[in-house]
């Protein structure tokens, strides 16, 4: 494949999602550097033009940055996806337009694709500029083969996440992907994920690794679910990873990837970060209601209450719940105190 020097890139929106993919996209035009070229398209499905000037302004004035809005209509793919079977569902039908990105830019032999829900802290030419010569795509690992034995999403150490890919366009016009992906999507049994297990399905074999730094899962940091650091070292190629803490150096790119999204509570990890770009992006004008999570957390851990003293009758016997930790397993300190509230006991072991 051919060096390009200009950067290529696309995002995809709705008119539900374009205050978080206006702030994703200032947030790549304030870490580009000024000796490139940067590309930048929009796929707009049922956006309104004032919020189409608003990411065309994302570009600040800089004359390297073009920002295009391409109106895109998802609704013939959407017969392809049954939501029932939509378990672990954040994206709607919208991000099936990834699977049109190799026919809509006809004219573009590689292109670095980007979910909306991200946080940009690195010069994204980094990526582009990675070679895929053999390879459909350019990813990072998901999350899963870190957190979990048994890999419900994917059964090989290549299987990745969907959310920031180098796309090899050139090879995928070539071999007729854009019609696999389709045929694959209508004939999968599995409908948990929208979009990312047919392009692990059709990519298999043909995937090159990134680092994880281009996109830092933001669950790990809101779960509680118990990992290991070294699993987790030996699964990214990373390491001097000891706890929570640690992982913030890989932040080139933060991926949003759960329901704590910062946009909608202001004590979610990175929330003044996504907050800070928000600002003094053009969607500024818009009213935020963000929320505490911790109202969220305490509902669950008084539902957890709720099942231990149902099952075990704690309260009647005077008998406080007992949560053990050890050295792999992070609380936090607003967690740790819901559980005392609660009248759990924290055992660090």
């Amino acid at each position: 494949m051919a060096s390009d020097s200009s950067v290529k890139i696309a995002l995809i929106t709705d008119g539900n999602y374009i205050v978080p993919t206006g702030v994703a996209v200032k947030s790549i035009v304030d870490n580009v550097s000024a000796e490139r070229e940067y590309l930048i398209y929009v796929l707009c499905d049922c956006v309104e033009q004032d919020d189409k000037e608003r990411l065309s302004a994302c570009s600040c004035g800089k004359s390297n940055v073009k920002i295009e809005c391409i109106d895109a209509d998802s609704e013939s793919l959407a017969s392809f996806h049954n939501e029932l079977n939509s378990n672990f569902m954040v994206a709607n039908t919208t991000a099936l337009l990834k699977f049109n990105l190799v026919d809509t830019f006809k004219n573009f032999d590689k292109l670095l694709y980007l979910d909306g829900d991200i946080l940009v802290n690195c010069d994204v030419a980094d990526i582009y500029d990675t070679q895929i010569d053999n390879e459909y795509v350019a990813a990072v690992r998901d999350l899963p083969q870190v957190l979990f034995d048994k890999q419900d999403f994917g059964d090989n150490d290549e299987y990745f996440n969907s959310g920031v890919m180098l796309l090899n366009l050139f090879a995928m016009r070539r071999d007729g992907i854009r019609d696999k992906l389709i045929e694959t999507k209508k004939n999968s049994p599995n409908d948990r994920l929208m979009d990312q297990n047919v392009f692990n399905a059709v990519f298999k074999g043909r995937v090159r690794q990134l680092h994880f730094r281009y996109n830092l899962p933001y669950c790990l940091f809101s779960t509680l679910k118990n990992f290991n650091y070294s699993r987790l070292c030996d699964c990214y190629g990373i390491k001097d990873v000891k706890k929570l803490s640690d992982l913030k150096v890989y932040g080139d790119i933060v991926h949003f990837s759960s329901y704590l999204k910062p946009w909608v509570y202001n004590d979610s990890p990175y929330a003044d970060e996504w907050y800070s770009v928000f600002s003094a992006s053009p969607f500024a004008e818009y009213p935020l209601t963000r929320v505490s999570s911790f109202n969220q957390d305490l509902k669950a851990f008084k539902k957890l209450k709720a099942v231990l003293k149902n099952k075990n009758s704690f309260d009647k016997l005077g008998v406080k719940c007992a949560i053990e930790t050890s050295g792999n397993v992070d609380l936090s300190d607003t967690v740790k105190k819901l559980l005392k509230s609660l009248d759990f006991v924290i055992c660090d072991l």
